[in-house]
């Protein structure tokens, strides 16, 4: 009797452990040929930045369900804009990288960035790979059909 009731209870641990695996995990996946015109369209926010800084926020398993999950923010020196811009220095989320989207940024690199809503991560604004955020010496196309930008701030 005792060998059957160890039986089941190893057998149900095995059961309720298995029930806890994590699910499979899917890689981001974008839109193909999203053209410059439909990115600046859906973007609320456009412009050229330095980065001067990279803090990354580790949110805890609270945090996956209700979103400002683990997440990088990335801050700019603003030095030309378009769309969606008022002050010189911007702060903009982004995942980590690793399939969840996120853009990889180097701090001291210029960036043409288009930006978001950034609510999946309590922010303002995000980016991530989808967009057309580009290092700015790769954007250069983008650049040119957006035109001059304006290079004034009054901060």
């Amino acid at each position: 009797m005792k060998t059957f009731l160890a039986t089941v209870i190893v057998f149900l641990s095995v059961l309720g452990f298995a029930s806890f695996q994590p699910h499979a995990a899917y890689a981001c996946s974008c839109v193909a040929n999203y053209s410059q015109e439909q990115a600046y369209e859906d973007a609320e926010a456009v412009f050229v930045g330095r980065v001067l800084s990279i803090d990354t926020h580790n949110g805890g398993l609270r945090s996956a369900f209700i979103g400002k999950g683990s997440h990088r923010k990335v801050e700019f020196w603003v030095t030309e804009r378009w769309k969606g811009v008022e002050k010189n220095v911007m702060t903009v989320a982004t995942g980590r990288g690793g399939g969840d989207c996120g853009f990889h940024f180097a701090e001291g690199e210029q960036y043409l960035v288009y930006a978001n809503d950034g609510d999946f991560f309590g922010t303002d604004l995000s980016t991530g790979i989808c967009t057309r955020t580009e290092v700015l010496r790769h954007a250069q196309e983008d650049v040119a059909a957006l035109g001059p930008g304006d290079t004034t701030f009054t901060d």
